[in-house]
């Protein structure tokens, strides 16, 4: 049988309301702290659960965050997943996870019962109507600016991984990308891999595949070393673009890094075991997803306060990819 707080009063000598109180961290009501640790641990000793529908019915609040993002088949995503899951556990919050597609027409979960919701990479799906009591943050390469928005300065890392290259002696950088979509300079890496060339006086030189398959990565790739040469570099827009482009590399009969240089970005955490490992520019996902996370929780607590932004900075982790300066 499910132990109630009834159960738990009785065991304490104290009301049903003041369990309640306790059990619900209810701050603003005077109970001792003693009182409150005494409730806690009797509660945890007798293994109560709380029921979530009856809480939720109680305070008119779900528990429940919408997740808004791509597949999280991803490995970036899957990290993603892990670290919003992981914020929100802190708070006692679940998530509801809805998958987003691009290439697809893409239902708007707002009627989810959930009390806010975590738009990652999904800011150009956000143009459709959606409630305005629905709290959201977008969050990642692709916001949504109407909202709260945290993300990473990727014109920062995309400076600094060209930094990189250009001091350990590489002129001719090429930028490996896939549409996912969207046009190529959507994308702030994109674009400011396209501006610092442009202020170089040098055209350009995107690699673009088709989708984001490693097949047509590799093929990408090849094609382009056939026709043009061998670029120094290649400046991939995403480590899980990076990989194919390594074999293609490989196979085309060139060394990384003495022929060629690769950097990715995201930085996923098995790439110290590629061949050979990568260099990266590593998203902080776990900082981004705690500021996403805290700042949508101001926002579900008043929805009236001023739009609010922030960029993170990320880093360069160097590995065998490219070489040294």
């Amino acid at each position: 049988m499910a132990i109630t707080l009834r159960d738990i009063a009785k065991r304490t000598g104290v009301s049903h309301a003041t369990v309640s109180f306790a059990l619900n961290h209810r701050m603003d009501v005077n109970i001792p702290d003693s009182t409150r640790q005494r409730i806690i641990a009797a509660a945890t000793e007798m293994g109560y659960r709380p029921n979530r529908a009856a809480r939720a019915l109680m305070r008119g609040k779900t528990q429940q965050i919408a997740l808004w993002m791509p597949s999280p088949r991803n490995p970036y995503y899957g990290n993603v997943f892990d670290a919003v899951f992981s914020a929100l556990r802190e708070r006692e919050h679940d998530i509801a996870f809805a998958p987003a597609d691009f290439m697809t027409p893409t239902p708007f979960p707002a009627d989810w019962p959930v009390d806010g919701m975590i738009a990652w990479d999904t800011g150009p799906l956000l143009a459709r109507e959606i409630p305005p009591s629905m709290p959201i943050i977008s969050v990642g390469a692709l916001v949504d600016e109407r909202f709260d928005t945290v993300r990473t300065d990727l014109r920062a890392g995309t400076w600094a991984a060209l930094d990189h290259l250009r001091e350990t002696g590489c002129t001719r950088i090429a930028h490996l990308l896939s549409m996912h979509g969207s046009p190529p300079r959507d994308d702030a890496r994109t674009d400011a891999f396209c501006k610092e060339m442009e202020r170089r006086d040098i055209e350009p030189e995107l690699i673009v595949a088709g989708n984001p398959n490693p097949a047509t990565i590799a093929s990408a790739v090849t094609a382009h070393i056939e026709r043009f040469g061998a670029p120094d570099a290649i400046f991939c827009r995403a480590d899980m673009i990076a990989l194919p482009a390594l074999t293609a590399i490989r196979k085309a009969g060139l060394r990384v890094p003495e022929d060629i240089s690769v950097i990715g970005f995201d930085g996923l955490e098995f790439l110290d075991y590629s061949n050979p490992s990568l260099t990266s520019v590593e998203q902080p996902i776990e900082k981004i997803a705690k500021i996403a996370v805290d700042r949508l929780f101001a926002r579900m607590a008043d929805n009236t306060i001023p739009v609010w932004s922030e960029l993170v900075t990320p880093k360069l982790v160097m590995r065998e990819s490219t070489k040294r300066a």
